[in-house]
């Protein structure tokens, strides 16, 4: 919608224009994948106990027409208190026209209390700057799930006994 094409031309004998029979312009497409929780999505709980696993998996979905390379994804959990903790980045396979991914990652919650959130982007931004690959949209590369961690608030109690009788 904000392609504009502008033609400039010179007649010094007869003063016209030239006459076009047909402006072609020829483009390749670029791909473009997107989220898809519907091919795949799970998190092992909304809550969670302090040094639980929490497991989260998604899928994303090549809608485009175009292939892609091997897909950059990048995973982080953003704390109750705005910190960032860095879980991985690693490469899938690549990542054909129509075709969908599913990704696993876990964390263990034992550093982690109340409310945070977990964090995936596909085809995340590198360090030039740009995208690791040219996509059309980048809006539907990033999903955010909040979950919680309840802390333990009672200590635990240790009962050691020697043949049935309770060592002082």
């Amino acid at each position: 919608p904000y392609l504009k094409l502008r033609l400039w031309t010179r007649d010094d004998s007869s003063k016209t224009p030239a006459q076009i029979d047909k402006w072609q312009i020829r483009h390749s497409g670029i791909p473009e994948t997107a989220i898809d929780p519907k091919s795949g999505f799970f998190i092992s709980g909304d809550t969670l106990k302090q040094g639980d696993d929490l497991i989260f998996s998604v899928a994303t979905k090549n809608i485009s027409p175009y292939d892609m390379d091997s897909l950059l994804v990048k995973y982080w959990i953003q704390t109750s208190d705005n910190q960032i903790i860095n879980i991985t980045e690693k490469r899938l396979k690549p990542h054909p026209s129509g075709d969908i991914i599913s990704d696993t990652v876990s964390y263990n919650t034992i550093q982690l209390s109340g409310i945070n959130s977990i964090w995936t982007e596909f085809n995340p931004t590198i360090s030039s700057g740009g995208y690791d690959q040219p996509e059309q949209y980048h809006f539907n590369n990033i999903s955010r799930y909040p979950f919680f961690i309840s802390v333990d608030n009672a200590n635990p109690l240790l009962d050691v006994t020697f043949d049935g009788i309770h060592i002082l």
